[in-house]
């Protein structure tokens, strides 16, 4: 039965950034098994710090991106800066409702429909 020596592992995934911008961020790492070390406890460790390495720069790709959205969102004027904060059912919930009930409009077929 052969002895296994070297163990690799690979760790990684895709990460959406928004506007329509994605990151596939992936770490392979290498070991050989030192004495007394089964090939199932070195690729655990290994699995762990490729982990580890995969989050650290996903993290750092989510902040460079919240640093340009913000850098983005400071440039703009108050007025538009506080109409993109406001939630877009917000005006919804607040506009008046129409007294009675609303009779559908009734389209024909060879009416033009702007």
């Amino acid at each position: 039965m052969p002895v296994l020596k070297e163990v690799s592992v690979t760790y990684g995934g895709k990460l959406n950034l928004g506007d329509f911008n994605s990151a596939h961020i992936e770490a392979t790492i290498s070991a050989l098994a030192g004495e007394g070390e089964t090939p199932e406890q070195v690729a655990a460790t290994l699995l762990k710090t490729a982990r580890e390495l995969v989050r650290a720069e996903a993290r750092q790709l989510y902040a460079r991106r919240s640093a340009r959205v913000d850098e983005i969102f400071a440039g703009l004027p108050v007025e538009v800066r506080n109409q993109i904060s406001q939630s877009p059912m917000a005006g919804a919930a607040e506009a008046p409702k129409a007294a009675g009930p609303s009779k559908p409009e009734v389209k024909h077929a060879n009416q033009r429909v702007n």
